[in-house]
């Protein structure tokens, strides 16, 4: 976190889930109003659009969320390890602020939205998790609202809104 940086300042984020194939969230929040609008889904190869997504983005309310963790087997794929290290190094060179998350929290917005998943499908439905769950706990935005604007990588939820479960 850098000094005098408020998470009330962010209006834009992107959400990844890194692997073979990275899948994306780009985010937009209002924060008044507790809505996430997720823009745009999709996935690409390992880290090849990285870079260009994060072109041109104000380092001043624009973050990068996305899911890392800890090895502790000896047998494992290691390419979410290299797009990971592609990640830190793209947002260290822009002086772009970065949110990592566990494996684990994307998990508990499918018990918390699980209309939402039925929805959005691809990888990048994990990094769609990842996004809500930021929204949720970094953001704290309460009684969150998520709209998910047109996209040809899903079906059927041109402009559908997701209110949270009721407990």
């Amino acid at each position: 976190m850098k000094p005098g940086f408020s998470t009330a300042e962010i209006t834009n984020f992107i959400a990844y889930d890194p692997g073979g194939h990275t899948g994306f969230a780009k985010c937009s929040v209002n924060q008044k109003e507790s809505l996430l609008i997720i823009d745009e889904v999709g996935e690409f190869p390992c880290w090849r659009e990285l870079e260009s997504q994060l072109a041109r983005k104000d380092k001043d309310s624009f973050v990068v969320v996305y899911e890392s963790f800890h090895l502790r087997i000896i047998e494992a794929n290691l390419v979410p390890v290299e797009v990971i290290g592609v990640i830190k190094f793209l947002t260290d060179k822009k002086e772009i602020l970065r949110y990592p998350q566990k494996p684990a929290d994307r998990k508990s917005i499918e018990k918390i939205y699980p209309d939402l998943m039925q929805v959005v499908t691809s990888h990048g439905a994990d990094a769609v998790k990842h996004a809500v769950y930021f929204a949720m706990f970094k953001l704290k935005l309460k009684n969150l609202k998520i709209k998910i604007n047109g996209n040809k990588k899903r079906k059927n939820c041109n402009g559908k809104v997701f209110m949270p479960r009721l407990f």
